[in-house]
């Protein structure tokens, strides 16, 4: 009755044909995918000066000075503008941030910097009280509630971390909203030192020492400050920052300049630096604060000159240069933390300057440039109140000179230096009256339409995000289950509205009106297009300044030079860095919000694109999702811009330089031995001790806060980052490359050591006949019948005794053969199996995670596939046996044995065809797979997959979820043959029984059983069934559906496949019993590829 249980239907699977590679996602190389631009390019445009004799003179070498009428046009600037914004700026009231609490106290992380390299650093911090989550920083904000600084003196040495970054964002939330000096309490302003939500910087003393994050650039030294008069065109390097598309292109009005009959226009900025840029760089950073620009820069066209140097731009000095920068970036847009001079020292020159390039376009597609001192006169005659009392009382009277005044002021930047934030873009100009309760009735309103910060909204308020999560539980609850009661839909809808009424609240929108007096208001002349461009400068510049300290990592720590540079950036990026805005994150977007190009387009694809950098990695949905996408027929780029899925790649590298050098090193050591060595070389403790000898830890990007402040977190990170290096260099430069810098970086302080670890002996069977051992054939039988295997498969092997140790298994004793068994090339084996994998999965399914990435691996590896491809190749009929043996006939092999059998050809023939004739053999026997397993779900047992649907059936009370139950419930037969029925349960109540012959097998067919007879309890599923099917018919066409409807299966029964099948014949083409057999492959080197990775 039991034996009844066991599927009889199983569908017949046949060998691996030509036919079986149509439609498949093979490629035939192995490229990376195509560079972005890396080098700096010439500009197509030239450009020239205007002369402007009256403020410049050009010396004996070729520079632009300044003579004394510029010098006076100086002293102007700075008393009318400069000076005057600084007097009023420093009579503002003043509410000055409170003190910093001390995030540090009970954790040893302080004094990390103290520490020596040993194993005890990683213990340095273990206490709980320094791990915070960084999203609670302004998760809990409620700007109605106050806290007073007693009860706060009283309580904060027993506060946790995470209550204290609350603290501290409430506190500065209600200070900054009452701000005695407030243009209005909705807008946010900039601090030094300071974000939205507290202070930047919450970092332990020794920390604050090194770091990116901390304005710590490796090779950095101090500048020489350039001579203030003239160019300096001797010392300089001139680019073009160009921005695709140009800011000025979505404003309604841009920044432009009268000037001879001629209007000239703001194009972007010349960029000027103290050295040349990097020749080979990626020109846009990986994580940038927008994705509706893209930068680059590009050198003027100057075809006169070899060398690099200024020449066609004159008519400036650096004087006007910095007093230019002074204006915009500090007075304007108020980047007060904009560290723009190496190691912070001020008496040095910064590392880049700046010129606004206002140009107009001459008829023979030139360019003409507008001198500084055109642009400095301008900026001055129009830094003015922007409505006088008496244009206020005239403006009040005539309805058509206010809007023509109004139309004329819409759009621009205006001034308040006695407000903070200080500068605003007008949206609007309306008049007094339409303020209710106005209490001044003469001067028109300034109107801006602003956005609040996320520290000020909803999304903090501690109310709204409890009531999102229980209406965001409850719904995906009642998603999940058959029939939903009316009680149950009255509580979701009352939960939608109480989250709407929170959303309508005028003061926790997002975005707001506000309307002020334009009384002490003043005109600069300039509009929103020239903050664009500013904050693309500074990202930018900051972008080049990471790029130079590059150059010190590769030439100075690991002795290569990259490329494709965007893969060590990418190596590098830790998936905590997610935007980069060169500075003070919450500064930039203040004056993005206050001053610049007020875009909903921008808002919407910027938060889209946010939405899917931050996209869940967990969860049955996402898991379903992602796992039924097919892999691409060509290498792409990932859009995931962080190490995770290089770290992926990373380790299967490691892991293979490693076995290869202890493989050969240790001619005698068995598997068990070598890969005990190997764990201790692979294990993190080990790979974050490399990191810290190659520098790593000083290039690593990471968000600026608590993340990484526990020692053993930061050391996981390095550790993390160092596999990633090693990926990105692999796929960059190769394995050989890859093997050098891990060998000097483990063994670089003892030549001895290195010499050993690189001076590796040959195989013993090589080294017994290094010209070959083909010679052996005629007298060995077993030799002979291997070289069946060779036609069949299209390989020869220089050393045949190679592959017959891949074919001796541990039950035959030592021979003068084969000198052992294979259980070496099968550890060798398994490794190189990993590596090609790896290296296709992280190519071609750009869009999977790691994770995702290690399930497709593992049911591409797994034991049950390589038994397939066991028994494809015909692999069990050529193991070596010795005469006595043959008698008993040939051997019987598990699973297991079928696996190990493939690895050690795979070991075998990389040690004698080297590794492409691997990757061939995987190209062929492997990756065609992927496809089956994707849309027939087989990455998934039916265990897993049944307690996935059942978790998604959890009750609405927040209880512990409910999983299956499995129960034996009948053992019959004797020992050798014995066969379990297992039933398993699901809240008490049966859902269906499997048989098998071991006790796990028994439980993935009752899993399977309950998955297609109670198919009505998981709605998911059959979501996702749909899904998959859907994807598979779009990519794969009526092959693929041929091949995956075999006509004596319905689908719901294609997706779950009986156990036993999967078992026998997972990862072999499916085709229907009635089809035609069809003709083998000749030879695995025969085969032939097209362009869109098709088998000819």
């Amino acid at each position: 009755m039991v034996q009844n249980c066991l599927g009889k239907d199983v569908p017949r699977w046949q060998k691996l044909t030509k036919e079986d590679f149509v439609d498949t996602i093979v490629s035939d190389t192995d490229d990376e995918i195509d560079q972005v631009e890396q080098t700096v390019a010439t500009s197509g445009v030239y450009s020239q000066s205007i002369p402007d004799e009256k403020f410049y003179y050009t010396n004996d070498v070729g520079e632009s000075c300044a003579t004394e009428e510029l010098k006076k046009l100086h002293e102007r600037f700075r008393r009318e503008i400069i000076e005057k914004i600084a007097k009023e700026k420093a009579n503002q009231p003043k509410s000055n941030p409170p003190d910093i609490l001390t995030f540090h106290d009970n954790c040893k992380c302080k004094i990390r910097g103290h520490h020596s390299d040993t194993e005890t650093e990683s213990e340095s911090c273990d206490s709980d009280e320094c791990i915070d989550d960084s999203d609670e920083r302004s998760g809990s904000v409620s700007v109605d509630e106050q806290l007073t600084d007693n009860k706060d003196k009283i309580t904060h040495v027993k506060m946790s971390e995470s209550k204290k970054h609350s603290t501290v964002a409430k506190r500065e939330v209600i200070r900054k909203r009452n701000h005695p000096a407030i243009l209005h309490s909705d807008v946010c302003f900039n601090e030094i030192g300071q974000m939205n939500d507290g202070p930047e910087c919450r970092c332990s003393w020794a920390a604050k020492k090194s770091g990116l994050r901390h304005n710590k650039y490796a090779g950095e030294t101090v500048i020489e400050k350039c001579n203030l008069s003239s160019s300096n065109s001797h010392r300089l390097w001139h680019y073009i920052l160009y921005a695709e598309p140009n800011p000025n292109v979505v404003v309604r009005r841009s920044t432009k300049i009268n000037y001879q009959d001629r209007t000239y226009e703001l194009e972007g900025f010349s960029v000027f630096f103290h050295k040349s840029l990097p020749l080979n760089f990626p020109q846009t950073p990986l994580s940038k604060w927008t994705s509706e620009y893209n930068i680059k820069f590009m050198k003027e066209n100057m075809p006169t000159r070899t060398s690099y140097y200024l020449k066609a731009l004159q008519n400036f000095t650096i004087e006007d240069l910095e007093l230019f920068h002074h204006y915009l970036f500090i007075d304007i847009m108020e980047m007060y933390d904009l560290k723009n001079y190496p190691l912070d020292n001020i008496d040095g020159c910064p590392y880049y300057h700046c010129l606004p390039r206002f140009v107009y376009s001459l008829p023979d597609g030139g360019k003409e440039i507008l001198p500084m001192s055109v642009v400095m006169i301008y900026l001055i005659e129009n830094y003015h109140p922007l409505v006088t009392e008496s244009e206020a009382q005239f403006l009040k009277q005539d309805a058509d000179i206010f809007r023509e005044f109004a139309e004329n002021v819409r759009g621009s930047l205006v001034m308040n230096a006695n407000k903070r934030p200080s500068t605003i873009r007008v949206d609007l100009i309306d008049k007094p009256d339409f303020l209710p309760n106005n209490p001044d009735i003469l001067f028109p309103l300034v109107t801006h339409f602003g956005v609040r910060p996320s520290s000020h909204t909803y999304n903090s308020n501690a109310e709204y995000q409890k009531m999102s999560k229980e209406y965001l539980r409850m719904r995906k609850i009642l998603a999940m289950k058959r029939r939903v009661s009316a009680e149950e839909r009255g509580k979701l809808a009352q939960k939608a509205s109480q989250l709407k009424a929170l959303r309508n609240d005028s003061q926790l929108k997002r975005d707001f009106v506000m309307s002020v007096s334009s009384r002490d208001f003043y005109s600069t002349g300039l509009f929103p297009d020239i903050v664009q461009h500013g904050l693309l400068l500074i990202l930018a510049c900051a972008h080049v300044r990471f790029q130079w300290s590059l150059q010190v990592y590769e030439q100075e720590r690991i002795h290569y030079v990259f490329k494709n540079r965007s893969l060590l950036e990418l190596a590098l990026t830790h998936p905590s860095y997610r935007t980069n805005y060169g500075t003070n994150s919450d500064h930039a977007r203040n004056t993005l919000n206050n001053c610049g190009v007020r875009s909903s387009k921008q808002r919407v694809h910027d938060r889209l694109v946010q939405q899917q950098l931050s996209a869940r990695k967990r969860g049955f949905n996402t898991l379903m999702e992602i796992m039924s996408k097919l892999g691409s027929k060509k290498a792409e780029q990932s859009p995931l811009n962080h190490n995770e899925r290089l770290e992926f790649l990373g380790d299967a590298v490691i892991e293979f330089i490693t076995t290869i050098h202890l493989f050969y090193m240790f001619n005698e050591l068995d598997e068990g031995g070598l890969a005990t060595y190997r764990s201790t070389m692979v294990q993190n403790k080990n790979l974050a001790v490399l990191a810290k000898k190659i520098g790593l830890d000083e290039f690593m990007l990471y968000a600026h806060g608590p993340d990484l402040c526990h020692e053993s977190d930061l050391r996981h990170a390095m550790a993390n980052a160092f596999e990633a290096m090693m990926a990105a260099i692999y796929l960059d430069a190769g394995i050989d490359e890859c093997d050098r810098i891990f060998g000097h970086a483990m063994f670089a302080d003892s030549k001895e050591l290195l010499s050993t670890w690189f001076d590796l002996e040959d195989h013993p069977l090589k080294q017994d006949n290094p010209n070959g051992d083909r010679h052996l054939i005629n007298d060995v039988p077993a030799l002979q019948l291997l070289t069946e295997l060779e036609k069949s498969i299209g390989v020869t092997f220089k050393h045949i005794r190679v592959l017959a140790k891949a074919f001796t298994r541990r039950n035959i004793g030592f021979n003068n053969l084969t000198l052992g068994h294979n259980q070496r090339l099968e550890f060798l084996g398994d490794t190189v199996l990993q590596l090609i994998t790896t290296d296709y999965l992280y190519k071609h399914f750009p869009y999977h995670h790691e994770g995702h990435l290690s399930i497709l691996r593992t049911c591409l590896v797994s034991n049950r596939t390589q038994s397939v491809i066991c028994d494809d190749i015909g692999m069990t009929k050529y193991l070596v046996t010795p005469k006595v043996m043959q008698k008993s006939g040939m051997p019987v092999l598990r699973v297991k044995d079928k696996a190990d059998l493939v690895e050690a050809f795979l070991g075998a023939l990389y040690v004698d065809r080297g590794f492409d004739y691997c990757k061939v053999f995987c190209r062929i026997c492997f990756f065609p797979r992927l496809k089956f397993f994707i849309i027939a779900q087989h990455w998934n047992d039916p265990k897993s997959q049944l307690q996935q649907c059942c978790l998604t059936l959890r009750q609405m009370d927040g209880g512990e979820p409910d999983i299956p139950e499995y129960r034996t419930i009948a053992v019959e037969g004797p020992t050798n043959t014995r066969i379990y029925k297992v039933a398993v349960y699901f809240r008490k109540k049966r859902l269906a029984v499997g048989c098998g012959h071991t006790m796990q097998l028994a439980q993935m067919r009752a899993a399977e059983n309950a998955l297609i007879k109670r198919s009505d309890l998981f709605p998911t599923l059959k979501n996702t069934t749909k899904h998959s099917a859907a994807q598979g018919r779009h990519d794969n066409g009526p092959i693929a559906k041929m091949k995956c409807e075999p006509t004596d299966r319905t689908k719901q029964h294609i997706l779950f496949n009986s156990t036993h099948a999967l078992q026998s014949n997972a990862g072999s083409s499916l085709t229907d019993d009635i089809q035609t057999s069809k003709p083998q492959i000749i030879s695995l080197l025969d085969l032939k590829f097209d362009a869109d990775g098709c088998l000819i």
